[in-house]
């Protein structure tokens, strides 16, 4: 199955968890998969539709960036996925 990875400031909905194993065959069925175990989820992820990422949030394939454009990827069962955020301050 493939692993979702939860930045620290999102793991809220997952209730602290910071790795979740999912079913999916394309990264956005992963995400998708957190939201729907972990309702709340998807908000930190997406920004007024599942094709607009949120400012802050960059999402990986194992190791590599995916552009919003890029969910629709495929994905193996030993796959991982990271979900990133960057940090606002001054």
């Amino acid at each position: 199955m493939p692993k979702v990875c939860v930045p620290g400031p999102y793991q809220g909905p997952t209730k602290g968890l910071k790795e979740i194993l999912v079913e999916g065959r394309t990264i956005r069925e992963c995400l998708d998969a957190v939201e729907a175990a972990y309702p709340g989820f998807a908000p930190y992820i997406y920004d007024g539709g599942p094709d607009q990422l949120q400012g802050f949030t960059k999402i990986f394939h194992n190791g590599d960036p995916v552009p919003a454009e890029g969910l629709d990827a495929a994905v193996a069962a030993s796959d991982e996925i990271q979900v990133m955020t960057a940090i606002a301050g001054g």
